[in-house]
C-alpha cells in the first residue's frame, strides 16, 4: 500500500512515454536510496548546488540544481547507496488492473489507468468539476481555504454536495467556512482506527454534530488524565459554545509537584537528508546541528528566574556535528558533571535523536570517540528506550528521563483555542489567552534580552525583544526578523522557496525551513556573510522554541492556582 503511488507514477511516466513514442521498446524503473549502504566521499552534495533560475519568469520564481562542467560518474564515489529495481512486471499488472486506492472516483473509470488517463485529461482539458464522496482523505485535502481567503475551498464545495446528495447531515453554515467540519475531531490515541473516517461513517458534516456514541472506542481508557474520548468531546462542546475556554485536569498535574528544580527545557533542530554530506554517512541519517536550552528557576525569595542558558550550532560545510552535539549538550546540562533539575522536552523528537546518536556513538571506533563511556552515561540517563530497541533490549528508562510537556498536555488541559491540536504552534497561543497573565508577562517592553531581567542570548538589542506585539497578532513567531536583509534577497527567498509554497515572509519560523536553511550551509560556496546570517536566523529560531515550552509550564501554574483560587 505504501508504495502504490510511486509505482502507479511510474506506470503513468510509461503510458505517456509509448503514446509519445509507439514502437519503442519503455523499460520501468525505480531508483531507490538503500539507507543500510553509506556514502564513499565528502562534499557529495558540492556537486549539486541549489540556486534560482535566472531564466523563470519574474512572478513565478523557481530554483534548479546546476553540477560543474565536466561532472563525471566516477567523480562521485561508489554511490553503493543507489538501487536501481526493474519494475516492468508491476507496471504490466497496474496498467490492465482496475484502479486501486480510488475512494473518490466513479467505477466506469476505474476499469483501468488508460480508461482513467483519458477520463482524468478530459476534466483537466474541459475544467469540468466531479464529485463523488467524501472520505477520510478529506482531512488532509490541499484545497481547503481558510476563512476569510478570496479563493475558492474545494473542501468546502465537497461537503456541499455530499449534504445535498445526503452523504453527509448537517443544517449549519459552510458559506463563511467558520463552522468546524466533523474531520476537525482531533485524531490521536485511536489505536490504529481513522477518527475522520468514522465520523463521516455516522454521517457528522459538522463537529458540532458529533456523538460521544459515534467515537466511543472499544475498550476501556487506562491511562493517566484525561482520556483520548474526554478530550474529543471536549472539543464538540467548544464547537456547540457550551464548553468553557479551557479544562484541566488537577489530578494529572500534581505530577508538577514532583518535578525537581530547576526546569531545563530544551529542543532539537536536524536534518536527515536523501543525499550524504559526508564519508560514511547512510542516506537520511539524522544530523543533530542545534540545541537550544532556557532554564527556569527559583531564587531564595521563592521567585520565578528565566534565563536562556545555552546553545549550540554547527553551520560549518563539511564538519558532521552528531559527536559534538553530544559533548555540548551534556556540558549544558551537567557543567559540573552531575545532572541537576528536570529536563523537558515536546513529544519524541528528543527522546528519538538521542537514542539514535547513542547507537553511532556505540559502534563509532574508541580513536574517535574518546569519551564515548561518558557520552552514552548521559544519553541513558535523560532518554527511555522505545519502539524496537525497547522491544530488542526490553523497557528502559533513565533516572532522569526528560519529561514530555506534549503528554501532559495531552492528559491534562484542553483549550477551546487550541482546536483540538496538541502541537505546540496551537498551543503556545491558547495558552496566551487562558493565562493572560502569562501573556502580560510577556508583553512588556525592556524585558527579554541581553543584561534584562529575562536573558537572551540573542537578542542583544538594547530596549530587549518584545514577543507579544498588537501588529502581529501577539504571535511571537511573526516577531522574529527574517532570515536575510534586502541586500540577500535572492537567497532569502531561494530558501523559503525551497521549505514552503506559501508566501509568508521568509522568517525562520517552521522546522522545515529551519533544516532547508541548515542544508544550505553545507554549501562550501556560501559567503561568510550568508552563513552568518543563516545561523543567526537558527540561533533565534530555536531559541524561542525553547522559550515556548517555558511560557507553557508558566501557563499551566497559573491555570492550576486559578483552578485552586475558583
Amino acid at each position: 500500500g505504501g508504495w502504490l503511488p510511486y509505482l502507479y507514477d511510474v506506470t503513468f511516466q510509461v503510458a505517456v512515454a509509448r503514446r509519445v513514442f509507439p514502437g519503442y521498446k519503455i523499460r520501468a524503473k525505480l531508483l531507490l536510496l538503500d539507507g543500510n549502504q553509506p556514502c564513499a566521499i565528502n562534499g557529495l552534495n558540492q556537486f549539486f548546488h541549489i540556486v534560482m533560475d535566472k531564466d523563470a519568469p519574474k512572478d513565478r520564481p523557481r530554483a534548479q540544481v546546476v553540477s560543474p562542467v565536466g561532472l563525471k560518474k566516477s567523480d562521485l564515489g561508489s554511490l553503493d547507496f543507489l538501487r536501481e529495481v526493474a519494475v516492468d512486471d508491476i507496471v504490466d499488472e497496474l496498467r490492465h488492473k482496475p484502479i486501486d486506492n480510488s475512494a473518490h472516483i466513479p467505477d466506469p473509470y476505474r476499469k483501468n489507468l488508460s480508461v482513467f488517463m483519458d477520463w482524468a485529461g478530459d476534466l483537466q482539458m474541459t475544467g469540468t468539476r466531479i464529485f463523488h464522496g467524501v472520505s477520510k482523505a478529506c482531512k488532509s485535502c490541499q484545497f481547503r481555504a481558510p476563512p476569510g481567503s478570496p479563493q475558492r475551498s474545494g473542501l468546502h464545495e465537497c461537503w456541499r454536495d455530499a449534504i445535498q446528495q445526503g452523504l453527509l447531515d448537517g443544517g449549519r453554515k459552510l458559506d463563511t467556512r467558520t463552522e468546524p467540519l466533523s474531520i476537525d475531531l482531533w485524531g490521536g490515541v485511536s489505536g490504529g482506527s481513522s477518527i475522520a473516517d468514522t465520523v463521516i461513517k455516522h454521517r457528522r458534516a459538522f463537529l458540532a454534530d458529533v456523538q460521544e456514541s459515534d467515537v466511543q472506542p472499544k475498550s476501556m481508557y487506562k491511562g493517566q488524565g484525561m482520556s483520548p474520548l474526554e478530550r474529543r468531546m471536549l472539543q464538540v462542546e467548544a464547537a456547540n459554545q457550551q464548553a468553557e475556554k479551557y479544562v484541566i485536569d488537577e489530578d494529572r498535574l500534581k505530577e508538577m509537584d514532583q518535578w525537581e528544580w530547576p526546569l531545563h527545557m530544551i529542543d532539537f533542530e536536524t536534518s536527515a537528508p536523501s543525499l550524504p554530506f559526508f564519508n560514511g554517512m547512510q542516506p537520511y541519517q539524522t544530523i543533530a546541528f542545534q540545541f537550544s536550552h532556557h532554564v527556569m528557576s527559583r531564587n531564595e525569595d521563592g521567585h520565578l528566574q528565566i534565563k536562556h542558558a545555552n546553545q549550540w550550532i554547527s553551520t560549518e560545510a563539511g564538519f558532521f556535528p552528531n559527536i559534538e552535539f553530544v559533548r555540548q549538550l551534556r556540558l549544558a546540562l551537567m557543567p559540573e558533571g552531575q545532572l541537576f533539575g528536570t529536563v523537558f522536552r515536546y513529544h519524541n523528537h528528543e527522546n528519538t535523536v538521542l537514542r539514535s546518536l547513542r547507537t553511532a556513538i556505540e559502534d563509532a571506533p574508541s580513536e574517535k570517540v574518546p569519551d564515548a563511556s561518558e557520552l552514552i552515561s548521559f544519553i541513558d540517563l535523560i532518554t527511555k528506550a522505545t519502539g524496537e530497541e525497547a522491544q530488542r533490549m526490553g523497557p528502559f528508562e533513565g533516572k532522569k528521563a526528560m519529561v514530555d510537556l506534549h503528554r501532559l498536555i495531552q492528559e491534562s488541559y484542553c483549550s477551546s483555542f487550541a482546536k483540538g491540536s496538541i502541537s505546540l504552534k496551537f498551543i503556545l497561543p491558547a495558552i496566551l489567552k487562558d493565562a493572560p497573565e502569562v501573556a502580560d508577562f510577556f508583553r512588556q517592553p525592556g524585558f527579554y534580552g541581553k543584561g534584562l531581567k529575562i536573558e537572551s542570548l540573542n537578542f542583544q538589542n538594547e530596549g530587549g525583544h518584545q514577543w507579544l506585539q498588537a501588529q502581529t497578532s501577539d504571535d511571537p513567531y511573526k516577531t522574529l526578523p527574517p532570515i536575510f536583509g534586502p541586500e540577500h534577497g535572492q537567497l532569502n527567498e531561494l530558501l523559503f522557496r525551497l521549505a514552503s509554497d506559501t508566501e509568508e515572509e521568509a522568517a525562520i519560523n517552521q522546522g522545515g525551513l529551519a533544516m532547508t536553511a541548515y542544508n544550505y550551509t553545507q554549501y562550501s560556496g556560501l559567503s561568510k556573510a550568508e552563513r552568518q546570517s543563516i545561523s543567526d536566523a537558527l540561533l533565534r529560531y530555536c531559541e524561542l522554541d525553547t522559550l515556548a515550552m517555558v511560557i507553557v509550564v508558566q501557563g499551566l501554574m497559573a491555570l492550576r492556582d486559578k483552578s485552586r483560587i475558583v
